[in-house]
């Protein structure tokens, strides 16, 4: 039987606005390779084995930007998102008045268009699973999945940054 010591640092980070505490768990695991890095923030938990690439935690923290560590400890988010329900209701009262304008639409068919959006809770949402009448979904090019959506800052990416 072999016992090892292993020596875990704990971090807290406190004080960081638009941050409850931050908890910090690194496992050097003695070699020059990877550290086990465990973060948590309330409800959020990131887990990962961190490349050393031959130099130390601190070195390696240092030759990586922000967006490399926000990526690798979260690869699903992003800097930008297309899922802004404010944004993209404007996009598609911009797309009925062009289809207005090129007569695409009559005045009714816009009227009821624009009406149908301020009531739709998240239009993106609502569109992609065919809850919007088919007016709107053909205004979309009839799927709304494939319909460019506008793209803004990610305000929890730029929260991590």
């Amino acid at each position: 039987m072999r016992i090892e010591k292993l020596s875990i640092i704990k971090l807290v980070i406190t004080g960081l606005a638009g941050h409850d505490p931050i908890c910090v768990y690194i496992d050097d695991f003695g070699g020059d390779t990877y550290v086990s890095i465990k973060i948590t923030e309330f409800a959020d938990k990131w887990e990962m084995l961190w490349p050393l690439k031959g130099a130390s935690l601190s070195e390696s923290f240092q030759k990586s930007d922000n967006q490399y560590i926000i990526e690798y400890f979260d690869k699903e988010l992003k800097s930008t998102t297309n899922y802004d329900n404010n944004v993209n209701k404007e996009f598609v009262k911009q797309e009925i008045l062009h289809a207005r304008k090129n007569k695409y639409i009559d005045y009714s068919q816009a009227k009821e268009m624009w009406q149908e959006i301020e009531k739709l809770e998240d239009i993106r949402e609502d569109c992609s699973n065919h809850h919007a009448s088919v007016e709107l979904l053909n205004l979309l090019n009839g799927d709304p999945r494939n319909t460019e959506w506008p793209e803004v800052s990610n305000p929890e990416y730029q929260r991590m940054e």
